[in-house]
């Protein structure tokens, strides 16, 4: 048998990284996203057409025994459909052959060092697409503040500010372009962060040029908007944070529409037994279907460990000391997922959510399988000293029906 090359090593190392394990890191079993079930069945080229039950129909009449009375007239059952783009995604990997050439500890060195970007790769992805599934869809990730002259960029200590720092969002090595609502580059466009500062009172970000800015500025991936166009999937915020949001080309604001949107939105600004009892009774009220999920921020999931705590005991409820993770609320799944702002919980209905993909790419895929390269390992960059590959994951969160699911996002205790 011919000895392993470094080259072969490299072959085998992507071999094992199969679709099939790339979606388990993707989606691991005990993880929120799991749950949400991922679908093609509705795609036709880009975008996926869903059907919508948006009403009963009419067509009831009561009438006074022996009186020949006219019926009022029937209508069919109300009917509608949301389309929802499926957004591209990618990562590209890329080692340098240094890592094969001056591995110290020989092939087997080399090959921790290709899994060490792979995995890196995977996770990143994955964490840069769990903030778009948690999030607004509008891909502006964070808000600025004044700064004047300076490559150092403030950015706003509350709201969606300080969390993009603190959550790992915006970190060095991103490339991000500063603009307006209306203009992504109105500022700068494709500037590399450089640094951050993880100050609850000053965070800021570090780039490479000095620009000046204000708070009607705000960051973004670069490449990630044009204008007032996302190209980032569509998020929790969207669709459940906001009573008055299109999602899926239908609008609640417009005349036989009304239906489209969430059971409640809720203003509390303290987590309370009385609140989520609300969001439980709003949507099956208006849905017709209790939750069964409550997904919510790690410091949200402590306080409802200590309101728990605190309540009278009835012989069907159950909390250990110490145990947030063993908290239970009316036999719902919870999930405390460390993405989500502290402001913000969610009470859904599982079945009406759905990751939408491609026909064709179903997953987290290889950009050299896509191409049918021929081959199995990284490919050479010409004019350089690497190697490169990418992961490619079209999709979009999307939902079928939005009064199943009810949110507060104003929570600041």
């Amino acid at each position: 048998m011919a000895a392993s090359t470094r080259t072969t090593l490299a072959d085998i190392t992507k071999e094992v990284w199969t679709a099939s394990r790339l979606e388990k890191q993707f989606y691991p079993k005990n993880d929120f996203f799991s749950k949400i079930e991922r679908t093609d069945r509705w795609t036709h080229g880009n975008k996926a057409v869903v059907p919508i039950h948006k009403g009963r129909g009419g067509g009831d009449t009561s009438f006074p025994s022996g009186t020949v009375t006219a019926l009022n007239p029937a209508s069919y059952q109300k009917v509608d459909r949301a389309e929802y783009q499926v957004k591209g995604h990618a990562r590209q990997i890329e080692v340098d052959q240094s890592v094969y050439n001056e591995a110290a500890g020989g092939d087997a060195s080399a090959v921790e060092g290709l899994v060490l970007e792979i995995e890196g790769a995977v996770d990143d992805f994955k964490h840069a697409l769990e903030r778009q599934l948690l999030s607004n869809g509008d891909a502006l990730i964070a808000q600025c503040t004044t700064s004047s002259g300076t490559a150092v960029i403030n950015l706003v200590s509350t709201g969606y500010g300080y969390d993009a720092i603190v959550r790992n969002w915006l970190h060095p090595g991103q490339t991000v372009d500063i603009g307006t609502t209306a203009d992504e580059e109105a500022i700068v466009a494709d500037s590399l962060i450089s640094a951050v500062s993880d100050s609850v009172t000053t965070p800021t970000i570090t780039i490479a040029s000095a620009v000046t800015t204000s708070s009607s500025h705000y960051v973004s991936i670069a490449g990630a908007r044009d204008g007032t166009t996302s190209y980032e999937t569509n998020g929790l915020r969207t669709i459940f944070g906001s009573a008055t949001s299109s999602i899926g080309g239908l609008d609640p604001d417009t005349a036989g529409e009304e239906f489209w949107k969430p059971a409640k939105v809720g203003t509390e600004t303290t987590l309370s037994i009385d609140g989520i009892l609300d969001l439980q009774v709003q949507t099956q009220m208006r849905s017709g279907a209790p939750a069964n999920t409550l997904v919510m921020s790690l410091k949200q999931r402590k306080n409802l460990y200590e309101l728990l705590q605190s309540q009278v005991r009835f012989s069907s409820d159950s909390v250990t000391a110490g145990g947030m993770e063993q908290a239970t609320w009316n036999g719902m799944d919870i999930f405390a997922v460390p993405a989500i702002p502290d402001r913000e919980l969610y009470l859904l209905n599982l079945k009406d959510l759905a990751i939408v993909t491609g026909k064709k790419i179903s997953g987290p895929t290889w950009a050299s399988d896509i191409g049918n390269s021929g081959s199995t390992g990284l490919l050479w960059r010409q004019g350089y000293t690497s190697f490169v590959d990418g992961l490619f994951y079209p999709c979009n969160l999307g939902v079928t029906r939005r009064n199943s699911g009810a949110s507060n996002i104003s929570l600041t205790d």
